[in-house]
């Protein structure tokens, strides 16, 4: 009868052991899927507001080229309107699932797409060297961005 006990009390133990193995590794897989699932949301979101800045940029570059007639300049201005309100919609989405230093640099970057967007929409307020310092600043912003964003995916350059 001893015996019978013992084993029966082998068997219980094993089960409890076996059950908490699998609950820490369903656990632990659990938290990777969740990890995984969000460094693709803040992907997409690096990815959408990025562009949404280029395009804004890249309208307003256009605009004020030293060869442009202007005979498309109210073609580029709705486009540039159009993508700082993608831009805008977001940088919402960025404030939820950025680091604190991507969300640092993006702030910065919308206060360059806010001086891009007054110096086409509001000339009369427009900055002495004009667009020839907005679009560069951008895009070093822009840089800027790409370099937090890809520590905070724990993107790593490697050889």
């Amino acid at each position: 009868m001893t015996a019978q006990i013992l084993t029966l009390v082998g068997v219980v133990i094993g089960a409890f052991t076996s059950y908490l193995a699998t609950a820490a590794a369903e656990r632990a897989k659990f938290k990777r899927a969740m990890a995984m699932r969000w460094d693709e949301r803040r992907l997409e979101t690096y990815i959408a507001y990025t562009t949404a800045v280029k395009e804004v940029v890249r309208a307003g570059g256009v605009m004020f080229e030293p060869h442009n007639t202007g005979a498309d300049d109210s073609r580029h201005a709705a486009a540039m309107e159009e993508a700082n309100a993608r831009r805008s919609v977001t940088f919402e989405t960025l404030l939820l699932l950025a680091s604190p230093a991507t969300i640092e640099v993006a702030h910065e970057l919308n206060h360059e797409v806010r001086k891009a967007m007054t110096h086409v929409r509001l000339p009369e307020h427009r900055e002495p060297d004009g667009w020839e310092s907005i679009g560069p600043e951008a895009m070093r912003l822009l840089n800027k961005l790409h370099e937090v964003a890809r520590q905070d995916l724990g993107v790593s350059w490697t050889s």
